[in-house]
């Protein structure tokens, strides 16, 4: 800034000398014309009007060809303003283009966001609904186990009371038949109810799986704001409003989860208080199951000991009947012998009568008779004998007989008390077993519950580990969006520094631009002679040239450092490590831009020293020509002239160019 601020203090220097100048020729030309016009004019005086008329067209042939080239350069800047223009059209439309597009996308996210909550309102509800299924089916469970114990209770004093009847027991195996339908239909209906909370719950994941596919859109989107941002900063703070949105849909998804898991710490109460219930009833049933087991064991011995006792009986009844037996075939055996006794005394009686009747001797007779006598006599006795033996025998049948009804009524009463026993160890042992199947069937009820909770407990376990690494994720995601905003912010700092510094170089390049242009006028002024004023002047633009090539590449690395900036910019969101070397780059670019900045100052400090020499050799020549004659006005006239016509052009020159 301090030079440019003595480069202008220069110019208005040299404008004020060439005012004087043209001032004092103006005078000094009139006053000449008036006093001595024919007295000073010399032949000298003519060669050199011819010098100068050779010289001025010299440079009406140089202006010439300077206009041609600036009206060549103006048709150069012209086609460069309108493919410029078109290069800006262009730009609109795409700018059009892409606020469309970025306008239809963000509405399109919005309707599958607002779908997606829907969608997650309804699997909402529907667990809402099944979970109230589900407790209205667990009062229903509790209830039927309710009614089952108070069975059990009914069925324990029935078997301690032992007063009901088959029938009241078969009826009760019907009820009991039906609870058990009812608990199996209603355990399907859980099943049914945790396999649609599952599907719900898979639902519910796939949703959340869509959250983050619409996540990952939007910050698609982001990255393709984040890389359009210089063409559509008017965008910007809709995709921030959209972002709010974004977060909030996401805070309120957090709560809705933390909700769920609310309802998941509740479910799993509720799991272990069922599962210490199962416990506290498995124990119940195994101490019953043992108690009936040891119950059946007793019976069985009893019975085991009545069949023995019963078979002893029939053995003895076998014995006394086999005993009976023998005795009747005694007594039939004895009877048949008396009758036969009798029927041959019979007929050795009516033999011996007989006898008698025809007596031929009587002494024969009388020994016949005596030994008839003596035979009867001993069939007498033998008769009295086998009396007293059969009436002994038939006592001891009769006592037999009276036995054996005893032992017969005895055994009649064992054989029904043995029934009746029978009979009731028969219903006990049923009774007994049908507790058995009973129990077994209540354990292998709870064992299956128990199986099914376990289950359920266990996929209730994998959701909560699948919800917890969903969290995970999500706190993830947030973070590296706070390290993507955080990030993307420095970046436009950055951005916004480099930009500035960009303008305060263009600003230091104007200025330098319309130093140097300042510095050409002076420096075309202060020219002495033809030579020194061609030299100068092509120096002058091969200076030009080089300051404009300069430009040019500063106005090309300035579009590139652009350029690399807005890829920078692009690629930092998506790949952070290499933002870095490109930072380096930028560092390097803006480090040679410094460079050229400092030479080009350089430059200036010496178009300064030869400002301040060619100021030093105008102040030389206007001192010397303070009392010039009438050719000297005309020549200061002439370089005047021509200074202007030259400062002239290069201001039209610059004018273009800027």
């Amino acid at each position: 800034m301090a030079h440019i601020d003595l480069v202008k203090e220069e110019e208005k220097w040299v404008q004020q000398i060439s005012h004087s100048v043209f001032a004092a020729a103006g005078q000094k030309g009139e006053g000449g014309h008036q006093d001595s016009w024919n007295q000073t004019y010399t032949v000298e005086s003519k060669k050199e009007l011819s010098d100068l008329k050779a010289k001025i067209d010299d440079l009406q042939k140089e202006i010439k060809d300077k206009e041609a080239t600036i009206k060549g350069i103006l048709d150069d800047q012209q086609a460069k303003l309108q493919i410029q223009r078109e290069l800006d059209a262009e730009n609109e439309s795409y700018e059009e283009q892409l606020r469309d597009f970025l306008q239809r996308k963000n509405t399109e996210l919005q309707k599958e966001a607002e779908e997606q909550k829907s969608k997650i309102h309804k699997n909402d509800l529907i667990i809402i609904e099944y979970d109230t299924k589900l407790k209205v089916q667990e009062q229903k469970i509790g209830e039927l186990e309710r009614q089952l114990h108070e069975k059990q209770t009914e069925i324990n004093d029935a078997d301690k009371e032992r007063k009901l009847t088959m029938k009241n027991m078969e009826d009760k195996k019907q009820k009991e038949k039906d609870l058990a339908e009812d608990l199996y239909k209603k355990g399907e209906e859980v099943q049914a109810l945790q396999r649609k909370l599952n599907e719900t719950e898979k639902q519910r994941q796939v949703c959340h799986k869509q959250v983050g596919d619409l996540e990952e859109k939007h910050s698609a989107v982001l990255k393709e704001i984040g890389e359009k941002r210089k063409e559509i900063d008017k965008m910007t703070s809709q995709s921030e409003v959209n972002i709010k949105g974004y977060q909030e849909q996401l805070s309120n998804k957090d709560k809705e989860i933390n909700n769920f898991l609310k309802q998941v710490t509740e479910l799993e109460g509720k799991v272990k208080q069922l599962e210490a219930e199962l416990l506290n009833s498995g124990e119940a049933n195994s101490k019953r199951f043992n108690k009936l087991q040891t119950e059946f064991i007793n019976v069985d011995k009893e019975r085991l000991k009545l069949l023995a006792d019963q078979e002893e009986l029939v053995k003895e009844n076998n014995i006394l009947q086999n005993s009976v037996k023998t005795a009747k075939k005694e007594a039939e055996d004895k009877e048949r012998d008396h009758v036969e006794i009798e029927q041959k005394l019979k007929a050795q009686l009516s033999s011996v009568l007989n006898e008698i009747k025809s007596p031929k001797d009587i002494n024969s007779g009388m020994e016949h008779v005596l030994d008839i006598s003596t035979a009867v006599n001993e069939v007498l006795r033998y008769l009295k004998k086998s009396s007293n033996e059969t009436k002994e025998l038939r006592e001891k049948l009769a006592k037999a007989e009276e036995r054996c009804l005893i032992d017969g009524r005895e055994i009649e009463d064992k054989d029904s008390k043995f029934s009746k026993d029978l009979e009731d160890v028969n219903k006990k042992v049923s009774e007994l077993e049908e507790q058995l199947n009973n129990a077994q069937s209540q354990c292998q009820i709870e064992v299956s519950e128990k199986i099914k909770f376990e289950q359920e407990l266990g996929t209730t376990k994998q959701a909560l580990a699948e919800k917890r690494d969903l969290e995970d994720q999500i706190s993830k995601r947030q973070a590296e969006e706070v390290k993507l905003k955080e990030q993307n912010e420095s970046l436009k700092n950055k951005i916004n520094r480099l930009e500035g510094e960009v303008t305060t170089l263009k600003k230091e390049y104007g200025q330098v631009q319309s130093s140097g242009c300042q510095l050409q006028k002076k420096l075309n002024e202060v020219e002495k002679d033809r030579e020194k004023e061609k030299d100068k002047a092509a120096s002058k633009d091969v200076q030009i040239a080089d300051k404009d090539r300069v430009v040019q590449e500063l106005q090309n690395k300035l579009h590139e450092t652009r350029k690399k900036l807005q890829d920078e910019e692009a690629k930092s969101q998506a790949e952070a490590k290499s933002y870095s070397e490109q930072l380096k780059m930028g560092e390097d670019e803006q480090e040679v831009l410094e460079k050229q900045i400092t030479s080009l100052t350089a430059e200036v400090h010496r178009l300064t020293k030869e400002l301040t020499e060619a100021r030093a050799q105008a102040s030389q020549h206007q001192t010397s020509e303070k009392t010039p004659r009438r050719p000297l006005n005309l020549q200061t006239r002439g370089i005047i002239q021509e200074s202007k016509d030259k400062v002239r052009a290069i201001h039209r020159k610059a004018r273009q160019i800027l």
